[in-house]
């Protein structure tokens, strides 16, 4: 009894282990990749913001995360969103990320921008301004 026993417990250890850790800062949703200490927006649950800014890290249980992707779906259809700044280490965009925000009329991405998913900003018709990153080099 005593072996099953363990081996029950391990197996939930490794099921709980698993899960996505998640935490919301400012209204957008983050899955937590305590690994690598990186973060991804999965959801922007709160449409009543405006000016979305995506930072560059984000602090959740005292430990910093990178925040480096943006998630199928995460701003799907919220035409309340005018502006968006993403920050500075987020290599990719999903699918329809942005789809349906039809009135964002200025868009800044980051320089370290590797991947953008179909129709992600389909619908954005508006966007009059998109700004692009650029490190700071020395000399400069």
């Amino acid at each position: 009894m005593k072996r099953i026993s363990i081996i029950t417990l391990l197996a939930l250890f490794v099921c709980s282990s698993a899960q996505a850790i998640e935490t919301v800062i400012n209204g957008i949703n983050y899955e937590l990749d305590s690994n690598n200490h990186t973060a991804k927006v999965i959801v922007y649950p709160d449409g009543n913001y405006v000016n979305v800014i995506i930072p560059d890290i984000i602090e959740s249980g005292g430990d910093t995360y990178r925040v480096t992707s943006i998630d199928d779906y995460a701003f799907y259809n919220y035409p309340e969103i005018l502006s968006i700044i993403i920050g500075n280490n987020v290599t990719s965009i999903g699918d329809n990320a942005f789809y349906g925000c039809t009135n964002i009329t200025s868009l800044t991405l980051p320089n370290s921008l590797t991947s953008i998913g179909s129709s992600a900003f389909s619908g954005c018709s508006r966007i009059n301004t998109v700004n692009v990153k650029i490190p700071d080099y020395p000399g400069i």
